[in-house]
Formats: structure tokens, C-alpha cells, sequence
């Protein structure tokens, strides 16, 4: 259904920050309503009650009525309009003492009225052939008819035509137009919000522009919400921003405490959303200094363990965690923190340790930049002191062989040119010191990982698909890089065994600007050289690092590179299992 162009004018507190974030004590959404449906709608009447509707799944000739005062204790009211043909994407409003039906009826949209909700709903207008699953606007003395991705349309003063030609609203190249740094590509942008159900809001001084549309996301198809804002109902608009995850087709309004709620259910085939078919209403906020809006946070949208996941790193912004387990009993910790905020000269790459993977203490800085020699060709870096300096993607391993541990660092932009470049450090203890195994970096690319395989040769990747082995004493390589085939995916990889199987992941990005989810895309393969076969992929843990814990299990980590992973910019933890079918099944790490 249509989400709308809301104006708020009341108080609600603004967030800075990017789309959604779990908060700590979250719950999961559960349904307000025991009845699949689809399209939810809700309107909050003067009479003190709550009234619901939406597309009735399997009776798709009927529209029916619901009525709360809570909005968490529904009653059937009846059924107020029926079809020979299908009805889909019923609306609600009161308007001028009257209540109005919106609803997409034989390939078309077609407006009822009557005195009360429960109706009869009499025949006011058809107001428009193949116009579908759209939504009424009131601005001030106008009325508009909402429809697609964003078509707008005046109304006559009596809602029985469109008195204007439509049109369409959509982001504007003028305003926050994407810029890119370093050695990023400018993304691109979407000149619509979305494809279908729009509706519109208003709030704060501002038009907000909501649609839905089927996106790429978690390497699969969802539904979602989209939001686009504007000061004026015509635009500009901003760029669009992910505002409600596998809502698509739901609607927003304001409660009787001025809170706002969305309203949607999770499509069928959507194996991530908590509930399918099931009606859910949860409170919505508005964030990125009022320009969009999002859920709270209070609740969470996917399925445990992923909707629940924990960041074990509140305080700290991190990115590419890497874990290991010592031989003392410790879990050793690094990741990319202070990306671009620390100084040439300064030590970096801090160490973590911890017994339970819960409770994690600074222990010390891993690497200074005066350790890191020369490029991979013998030419100075050209970094000044004080220079900002960015050190991404560390990866620390315990080599039990050989009882040291191994550190990759990688810088992805160099002033003298060589963008994206690795160096490679030894150590006899995670703490250090830690020597550079060469005069300066080891290759072109960034994403190092090191595994160990069972007769203790040691083998080293890098990048999306790049591995070789490490000669005996661990100070370079023996053999030419080769690429493992069969599975897809950008960077970060992670590879270990499980029994007789190679299990590896890679990141990849799905999904477009503003909406793109950074997964772990997994494979096996009875060989370490591959092929590897897909297997599946696990949301929101691109460059995820897979560690065996002191208690024998399974563990891979999340950091969330996307804007609306429950965890973003931390560290998460899970437990998994490989099943006879080598797919994962992913757990809660308790």
C-alpha cells in the first residue's frame, strides 16, 4: 500500500544518524492481529478508535474492517465493501465530517463514501483506469490523488476527478548530490523513491514522500519503504533513503499521543522479516536532521538471531573485525577504527582481548606507520607526520604450528599513487612486538586472511578471490597468487574447515546507493584450491571473520557496514553450523 507524503508540524526529537539502529534492549515486532493481510491501513478516528484494513489474502473480493482503541486489541467489525473483481490496497481517511474508501478495484482506483466506518459504503468517483494501490494527500483546502512511485494529482473540491495533470515527484540531482572521496566511484543516484503504493506526509515543515518498491537486498528480492523529503509538496527532493525494511505496501499515521507508527505485514516470500502475512504496527522516528524517517529502533523487523544480534563494542566505531583464538585462553580482537582521524605517526591497529567474546579490554597498539617500509614496488609511501592516514581491514591469526601470530594491514589510498596496498607482520605474542615480514608491503589489494591447514601449511588470501601458500617460515609467499572459482562476491575473505569441507565467505554488496546491504555470500568445496560451490549467504555480515571458539563451536563476526544492519559500525557475534546440505545454520551466541 501506499506510504504517505506526511507534513508534521509536532515535536519529535531529530536524529543525526543514518536509518535504522536497534537499540539495546530491543524486542521483535509481533502482529496486533491474527489475520493475513496485505496493504495495511489505519486510520485514527475522532470517535476514540483505531480502524484497520488492508488486502484480505485468499478473499481478495472482500475488504474488511477492524476496530482497536489500543492499537494492540483488534475486533472484527464487518465487511464493508465487496467485489466481483479483486480488491487490493484499501485506504481509510476521514475527511469533512465523512469517511472515504481508496481502493485499487478492477485494474483501476475508485473512491466510497460514507457516514460511518463500518459503513455502507456507497460509490463516490472511479477515479482513474489503471491508476493502482494509490492514497489521498489533504494539503491545507487541496486534496491529491497519490499514486505509483510518486504521481500526484489535484482533485476537484468534490473527489469525483483530477482536475490537474500529474506530477511527478521524484529526487533531484540539485540537492545532495553523492560526493565521492578518494579512490570511491561517485554512486549513483535514483531519480524515483520507489515504484509503487506512495503516500505522502507532512511534519517538521516538510513533505516526506514515501513509496514502496522491490529492492536487491540480503542477495535476495525485498519489499521495502522509501523516503524522499522536500520543503515544498513539488519538490526538490531529496535523495532517496531505505526508511522501512520489508515494510512495502504499509502505511504511516500519527497515533493519539502524536506518535507516529507504521503499518505493514511481510510479504510471503520474504524469509527474513519476523512474521509473514501478519499485520504489525511499530513506532516510527524521524532521523538525518528530519530529512527521512525510519523505525525506532525499540523493535526489531528480521528474524532472530539476526534481529537480535548485539553490539560488543557499544563505544567504539569499528569496522572489519578480525577474532582468534590464543593459546592462553583469550579471544585476540582488531578491526578498522578511527578510519580517518588518526594521524601519520601515531600508533595504530588496536588489540582487544577477552575470555567470554562479551568482555573486551584494550591491551595495546599493534602497529606503528614508521613500521610499514615502502609500496610494494620500493617507493615511499609520501605520507607526511601528521598526515591523516587511513589503515583498513587488519586481520590477526594464532598459527598454531609455529605458536606465532600473523597481522595483515592494508591502506586503500597512498599519496604517491599505489592505492590499496597490504603489509604483513609476525609476532610471537598477540600483544607483540610485531616485525614486518618484508622491507615494505606484500601485494596490491587490500583484505588479508590467513588459514592453517591441518598438516600446519600456512596459506594467505587476499581481495575477493586471491590466495597462495606462505613459504616455511612464515617472511613471504611460495607460488603465484591463484583465484578460487565458483562463488561471487567484492572482498573480505574468510576460509576454514569443518570435517573434510572447505568452507569459505566473501562480502559482496547488494542492492543500490542508499539501499545496499553488505552480506557474507558462502561456498564449500571438498578442495582448498575450489571450485566452491554457492551455498547461501547470512545478512548483513559482509567481511565477516569465522572462528572456532575455546569451546569447540562455530563463530563468525558482523559489523554491519549497512546503514540498517542491527548492529552498524560494531561488533556482532554469531554461531553457526554447517548441516548436511553444507549450508549454514546461523545461531544466537550466548
Amino acid at each position: 500500500m501506499r506510504l504517505p507524503i506526511l507534513i508534521l508540524f509536532t515535536f519529535i526529537t531529530s536524529f543525526a544518524h543514518a536509518n535504522f539502529r536497534a537499540a539495546p534492549d530491543s524486542k521483535p515486532m509481533v502482529p496486533v492481529l491474527d489475520e493475513e493481510l496485505y496493504d495495511i491501513s489505519v486510520l485514527n478516528a475522532d470517535d476514540g478508535h483505531y480502524y484497520l484494513t488492508g488486502t484480505w489474502i485468499g478473499n481478495e473480493t472482500q475488504t474488511p474492517l477492524y476496530k482497536s482503541e489500543n492499537l494492540t486489541d483488534w475486533t472484527f467489525v464487518s465487511t464493508i465493501h465487496t467485489s466481483k473483481g479483486t480488491l487490493t490496497a484499501p485506504e481509510l481517511y476521514q475527511h469533512d465530517g465523512t469517511f472515504l474508501l481508496l481502493v485499487t478495484e478492477n485494474e483501476g482506483t475508485t473512491l466510497y463514501r460514507s457516514t460511518k466506518p463500518s459503513g455502507p459504503y456507497k460509490r463516490h468517483a472511479r477515479l482513474g483506469e489503471g491508476i493502482k494501490r494509490a492514497s489521498l494527500f489533504f494539503d491545507d483546502s487541496h486534496t491529491y490523488l497519490v499514486y505509483g512511485g510518486g504521481h500526484i494529482a489535484k482533485l476537484s473540491h468534490d473527489l469525483k476527478r483530477i482536475v490537474s495533470p500529474p506530477e511527478w515527484l521524484h529526487p533531484s540531482f540539485d540537492l545532495e548530490r553523492p560526493t565521492a572521496y578518494g579512490w570511491a566511484t561517485e554512486k549513483a543516484q535514483m531519480l524515483r523513491v520507489g515504484t509503487d503504493s506512495a503516500q505522502i506526509i507532512k511534519e517538521n515543515g516538510r513533505y516526506y514522500l514515501l513509496a514502496s518498491e522491490r529492492l536487491t537486498r540480503l542477495n535476495d528480492v525485498m519489499y521495502d519503504v522509501l523516503c524522499a523529503s522536500s520543503e515544498s509538496l513539488l519538490g526538490p527532493y531529496t535523495e532517496r533513503r531505505l526508511a522501512f525494511m520489508h515494510a512495502g505496501g504499509g502505511t504511516v499515521f500519527k497515533d493519539k499521543s502524536g506518535q507516529y507508527q507504521v503499518a505493514f505485514s511481510g510479504q510471503a516470500d520474504d524469509q527474513y522479516v519476523v512474521e509473514n502475512k501478519l499485520p504489525i504496527i511499530t513506532p516510527a522516528k524521524f532521523i538525518k536532521e528530519n530529512t527521512s524517517i525510519a523505525y525506532t529502533g525499540d523493535y526489531y523487523a528480521e528474524k532472530e538471531p539476526i534481529g537480535n544480534i548485539r553490539n560488543r563494542l557499544p563505544h567504539v566505531q569499528v569496522r572489519d573485525p578480525s577474532i582468534c583464538k590464543g593459546p592462553d585462553g583469550w579471544y585476540h580482537q582488531v578491526g578498522t577504527e578511527n578510519w580517518v582521524d588518526v594521524e601519520f605517526g601515531k600508533p595504530r591497529i588496536m588489540l582487544r582481548r577477552s575470555k567470554d567474546l562479551w568482555n573486551w579490554e584494550d591491551v595495546n597498539h599493534l602497529v606503528d606507520c614508521a613500521d610499514l617500509g615502502t609500496q610494494v614496488d620500493g617507493s615511499p609511501l609520501g605520507f607526511k607526520e601528521g598526515e591523516r592516514v587511513m589503515m583498513w581491514a587488519p586481520e590477526i591469526q594464532y598459527i598454531k604450528s609455529q605458536n606465532v601470530f600473523m597481522l595483515s594491514v592494508s591502506i586503500p589510498r597512498i599519496p604517491n599513487g599505489g592505492n590499496m596496498q597490504t603489509w604483513i607482520f609476525k609476532g610471537d605474542k598477540p600483544e607483540g612486538p610485531f616485525k614486518n615480514i618484508s622491507t615494505g608491503a606484500m601485494h596490491r589489494g587490500i583484505d588479508g586472511f590467513f588459514y592453517e591447514e591441518e598438516d600446519g601449511q600456512v596459506y594467505y588470501l587476499y581481495g575477493a578471490n586471491n590466495m597462495t601458500k606462505m613459504n616455511a617460515d612464515l617472511t613471504g609467499f611460495d607460488g603465484e597468487f591463484k583465484q578460487l572459482l565458483g562463488l561471487h562476491g567484492i572482498e573480505g575473505m574468510s576460509l576454514v574447515k569443518i570435517d573434510d569441507t572447505y568452507l569459505l565467505a566473501r562480502a559482496d554488496n547488494t542492492g543500490g546507493p542508499g539501499t545496499a546491504t553488505y552480506e557474507c555470500i558462502y561456498g564449500t568445496s571438498d578442495n582448498i584450491w575450489g571450485p566452491y560451490d554457492y551455498r547461501g549467504s547470512v545478512p548483513h555480515c559482509g567481511h565477516t571473520t569465522m572462528f572456532a571458539g575455546h569451546d569447540g563451536k562455530w563463530r563468525m563476526t558482523m559489523f554491519g557496514s549497512d546503514s540498517h544492519a542491527p548492529v552498524h559500525h560494531g561488533l556482532g557475534i554469531l554461531q553457526f553450523e554447517l548441516n548436511k546440505h553444507d549450508r549454514l545454520t546461523v545461531t544466537e551466541d550466548r
